[in-house]
C-alpha cells in the first residue's frame, strides 16, 4: 500500500494526460504485486513455523540423547567412585597404625648415676622420654608386615627401627617371622618401650639390663593349649650388635603359659662369639630367665629373675638378678612397691680383670600410677639404690663412677635416689 501511494504521488507530478493514459494498468499491476507479496509472506510464515517445529523436534531428540549419555556417565562415575571407595576401605582395613609415648622428668641425687640414659642431678626430660609409631600392614590373609619406629630422648631423638619384620601365619597355631625383632628374654620384652603396658616408670634395672635388646634373624612361634592353659613356644636365631659389641649368633627358646589372671614364662638364650670394639672373644654366654605374673585387675604381683652364665674364657663375671613387685588397684589409682637385687656369681670371680667388674646392687621402688583414661596413665616414682659393696652396681648405673673412687665410696655410704614424674600414653 505504501508503494501504491508513493507511485500515485509520483504520477501526480507528471503531466495529467500521461497519467490518465496508464493509470488503470498501473493500479492493476500494483494490486497483483500486493496480492503476491501477501501470499509470499504467508508461505514464508508457514515455512518458518515448520522450520521451528523441526528445529524444536531435533533439539528435543538431541536433548534426550544427551540426557541419556549424562545418566550413563553419572552411573559409570558412581560405579568408579564405589570401586575406589572399596579399594580405599580395603587398604584402610589392611593398615593399622598405633602410637605410644612416655614423657618423664627425672633426676638423681648423685652425679654420674646415669642409668644408661643420661640421668643427672637436675631435672631432665630426656632420659626417660620416648615416642613411637607402629605400622601393621596386612599384605595378604596370611602375611603381614610390622615396623616400629622409636625416637628416644637419651639418643637425641634419632629415629630407630626397633621392629621391622614380615610375619607368615602358616595356620592358626604357627607363625613365622623374619627381620629385626626384640630378643625374647623377659616378660615385657615385646612391650619394653611402651610404658603404659607396665606399672613402673622403667622396668627394674637389676633384671632388665643386657648388652643386646634386638636381633636380626628369624623365629617361629607355636601356640597350643595344654589343658586349661594357653601356651606359646618361641624359638629364634639371628645376629645382634650395638655400637660397642657384636654377637656372631644369638639363639634361644621361650615358653609362655597363661591361665586367667596368671602368666608364667621361662627362656633359655645363648650368645656366641662376642666381639667388643672389633676384638673377638671366643667363648659364649648362656642366659636364663623366668617370671610369674598375677593380674586380676585389682592385685598386681610379679616375680622375675635372670642369670648370666659366662664362659670361663671371657674376662667378665656372670651375675644373678631378681625382682618382685606388688601393687593394688583401687578405682584409678595403683600404688606399687618393688624389691630388686643383682650380684655377681661367685664361681666366676676368677674371670674378673679387676674387682670393680663385680656386680652388687639392691633397690627399693615406691610408686603411684593413676589411670587418667584408657589411653593415658600418670606415674610418680622414687627408687633407692643401695648395697653396692664397692662396685658400680651394674652397667646401667654409669661408667663415670669407675673413674672416680670418691663416687664409689659415696654409693657405698649413702646409695643413690632417682625420682621420676610423668605420663605414658597409647593411641
Amino acid at each position: 500500500m505504501k508503494k501504491k501511494l508513493i507511485t500515485l504521488a509520483i504520477l501526480s507530478t507528471l503531466p495529467w494526460q500521461a497519467a490518465t493514459a496508464d493509470q488503470n494498468n498501473i493500479l492493476q499491476r500494483l494490486e497483483q504485486l500486493e496480492r503476491k507479496s501477501i501470499q509470499d509472506q504467508k508461505t514464508i510464515s508457514e515455512l518458518t513455523s515448520k522450520l521451528n517445529a523441526l528445529s524444536q523436534k531435533s533439539s528435543g531428540s538431541n536433548s534426550v540423547k544427551l540426557e541419556q549419555r549424562l545418566v550413563k556417565l553419572e552411573k559409570k562415575t558412581q560405579r568408579q567412585a564405589k570401586s575406589l571407595k572399596r579399594k580405599i576401605e580395603s587398604q584402610k582395613d589392611r593398615l593399622s597404625i598405633k602410637g605410644f609415648a612416655s614423657v618423664y622428668a627425672t633426676k638423681a641425687n648423685v652425679k654420674g648415676v646415669t642409668l644408661e640414659a643420661g640421668v643427672d642431678t637436675h631435672w631432665d626430660f630426656s632420659p626417660d622420654t620416648i615416642a613411637g609409631l607402629q605400622f601393621d600392614y596386612k599384605v595378604s590373609d596370611s602375611i603381614d608386615a610390622v615396623i616400629q619406629l622409636t625416637a628416644k630422648g637419651k639418643n637425641d631423638f634419632d629415629m630407630e627401627a626397633e621392629w621391622a619384620f614380615l610375619r607368615f601365619n602358616v595356620n592358626d597355631s604357627l607363625a613365622l617371622r623374619g627381620g629385626r625383632m626384640r630378643l625374647p628374654w623377659y616378660m615385657y620384652s615385646e612391650s619394653i618401650e611402651v610404658g603404659y603396658a607396665y606399672p613402673w616408670v622403667r622396668p627394674p634395672a637389676e633384671v632388665y639390663v643386657t648388652s643386646f635388646t634386638t636381633y636380626e634373624g628369624v623365629d617361629a612361634t607355636y601356640s597350643h593349649p595344654i589343658g586349661s592353659w594357653n601356651t606359646d613356644t618361641q624359638i629364634y636365631y639371628g645376629t645382634a650388635g650395638t655400637d660397642v659389641a657384636e654377637a656372631e649368633a644369638v639363639s634361644g627358646i621361650a615358653f609362655t603359659a597363661e591361665k586367667e589372671s596368671l602368666t608364667l614364662r621361662a627362656s633359655y638364650n645363648q650368645i656366641d662369639t662376642i666381639s667388643i670394639t672389633g676384638f673377638p672373644l671366643s667363648d659364649d654366654i648362656d642366659y636364663y630367665s623366668a617370671s610369674a605374673r598375677y593380674d586380676n585387675g585389682k592385685w598386681f604381683a610379679m616375680l622375675e629373675g635372670a642369670e648370666a652364665d659366662i664362659g670361663k674364657k671371657l674376662p667378665f663375671l656372670g651375675n644373678i638378678a631378681m625382682s618382685g613387685t606388688l601393687g593394688y588397684q583401687f578405682e584409678k589409682w595403683m600404688p606399687y612397691m618393688s624389691l630388686s637385687k643383682t650380684y655377681s656369681d661367685a664361681s666366676h670371680e676368677s674371670n674378673a680383670v679387676s674387682p670393680v667388674q663385680k656386680v652388687s646392687m639392691e633397690s627399693i621402688t615406691l610408686g603411684m600410677r593413676y589411670n587418667l583414661n584408657n589411653q593415658v596413665s600418670l606415674k610418680a616414682e622414687i627408687v633407692d639404690y643401695d648395697n653396692f659393696d664397692g662396685t658400680l652396681g651394674n652397667t646401667v648405673i654409669g661408667t663415670e663412677l669407675a673413674l672416680n673412687p670418691n663416687l664409689v665410696n659415696e654409693l657405698d655410704n649413702d646409695g643413690v635416689h632417682v625420682l621420676s614424674v610423668g605420663f605414658d600414653a597409647v593411641f
